[in-house]
């Protein structure tokens, strides 16, 4: 343990002005906003719009995605990612929306639906907010 005279001294030369907090990560990303139906029919086939930020020091290219969370790499929307598209750079402090149709489960009832960016690597970054949406029964069909 240290002795408490030097205390003072370690504190300031941590938080020394001038000196950053923390350094900014080479992969990061924020959430903005989230464009998804409340409720929708089982195996309905629907658009999602969901915008993030990259805040991290590297630019995003092919390879990045968003991945399914909830339960974590499931396909409960028909696929457990979403590509960011063939082409696309995002650089640093950029927003990008991911836009792709998915397809509602089978069964009805109360789904999660979150995502979260990432490459083959790995994920990063804060998670879209954890929605619920309500799974309802198909319709009857005619005849």
């Amino acid at each position: 343990m240290f002795p408490l005279a030097l205390v003072p001294i370690l504190a300031h030369a941590v938080l020394a002005p001038g000196q950053p907090a923390a350094t900014r990560a080479a992969l990061d990303a924020r959430y903005v906003h989230m464009q998804a139906p409340e409720r929708v029919a089982a195996d309905e086939v629907f658009l999602v719009k969901i915008t993030m930020k990259n805040t991290g020091t590297a630019t995003w290219g092919e390879g990045f995605s968003l991945f399914s969370q909830e339960p974590d790499g499931k396909a409960t929307w028909g696929t457990n990612y979403i590509i960011l598209g063939q082409g696309r750079r995002i650089a640093p402090g950029q927003e990008v929306t991911f836009s792709s149709y998915l397809r509602a489960p089978s069964a009805p009832g109360r789904y999660a639906f979150q995502w979260r960016a990432g490459n083959r690597r790995g994920q990063f970054g804060q998670p879209t907010e954890k929605k619920t949406i309500l799974v309802t029964a198909r319709p009857p069909g005619p005849g």
